[in-house]
């Protein structure tokens, strides 16, 4: 079956540009990064991309006792825990049982009814194409009866509501969640993002880019005539012109 991909690929302001390819082939979607370079490197003391998925994760999943994400960094051969909802799990390296989730793709449930009193789901964690990044690993209350089945499905559900936010593979999870320190991520545009791809299961990409009031961009917008025009005002007036005032 084919899959609907929509993607908002602009607004501002003043304007929304909507551009959406519908019914295409899933492969179709995917881009291949062509040089990692392109992918800002890590940068220390700032929160990673991953771990903001796991904090929003967490926020909209209150049962979830811990959430790890298991990935292999660039430039690295070992998985480790790269995000966890228990920040002091961040670096440790991956058990066996959840680099053989990676690998395999098939999902592990272990039930800890003494003890911890939990139960663990780890399942394969995909990119938006599909591409395995690295293994998601959920903790969730044990309940006497629990049903194995089902808890896999809800970690699956979980770990696709991730896979929509991860656009390319393992490089982007550890990238800083926040690119320019004065720009916000926790704004209401990023709700609206949030909240669209809770309602349109169909979208697998949105991304909304605004220019802030005021800017040069948002006076002048796109135009070539209206930016050339304001070019020459500057110019006029520059001090030392000959059209300056006094």
């Amino acid at each position: 079956m084919k899959r609907t991909a929509i993607a908002v690929a602009g607004i501002s302001l003043t304007q929304c540009l909507v551009a959406a390819v519908i019914g295409m082939p899933m492969p179709a979607q995917a881009q291949a990064r062509p040089n990692i370079a392109e992918t800002m490197a890590p940068v220390p003391g700032r929160k990673n991309y991953a771990q903001d998925l796991v904090d929003r994760a967490v926020a909209r999943h209150p049962e979830l006792l811990q959430l790890d994400i298991h990935a292999i960094p660039p430039g690295s051969t070992a998985s480790t825990i790269i995000a966890a909802k228990d920040r002091t799990r961040v670096g440790k390296s991956s058990d066996p049982d959840d680099i053989a989730v990676l690998k395999s793709g098939e999902p592990r449930v272990e039930i800890n009814k003494t003890g911890d009193n939990n139960v663990e789901v780890s399942v394969q964690l995909r990119d938006v194409s599909r591409r395995p990044v690295g293994v998601v690993e959920l903790t969730f209350p044990y309940i006497a009866g629990t049903d194995e089945a089902a808890l896999v499905k809800q970690g699956e559900a979980i770990r696709d509501e991730l896979a929509r936010r991860i656009s390319y593979g393992s490089e982007d999870l550890v990238t800083p969640a926040q690119y320019d320190p004065r720009v916000p991520i926790d704004t209401y545009a990023q709700y609206l993002v949030d909240d669209t791809l809770e309602k349109e299961p169909a979208v697998l990409i949105m991304v909304h880019r605004a220019h802030r009031q005021g800017s040069r961009r948002e006076r002048h917008g796109s135009d070539p005539q209206r930016r050339d025009q304001a070019r020459g005002e500057r110019r006029r007036l520059a001090p030392g012109s000959e059209d300056a005032g006094a």
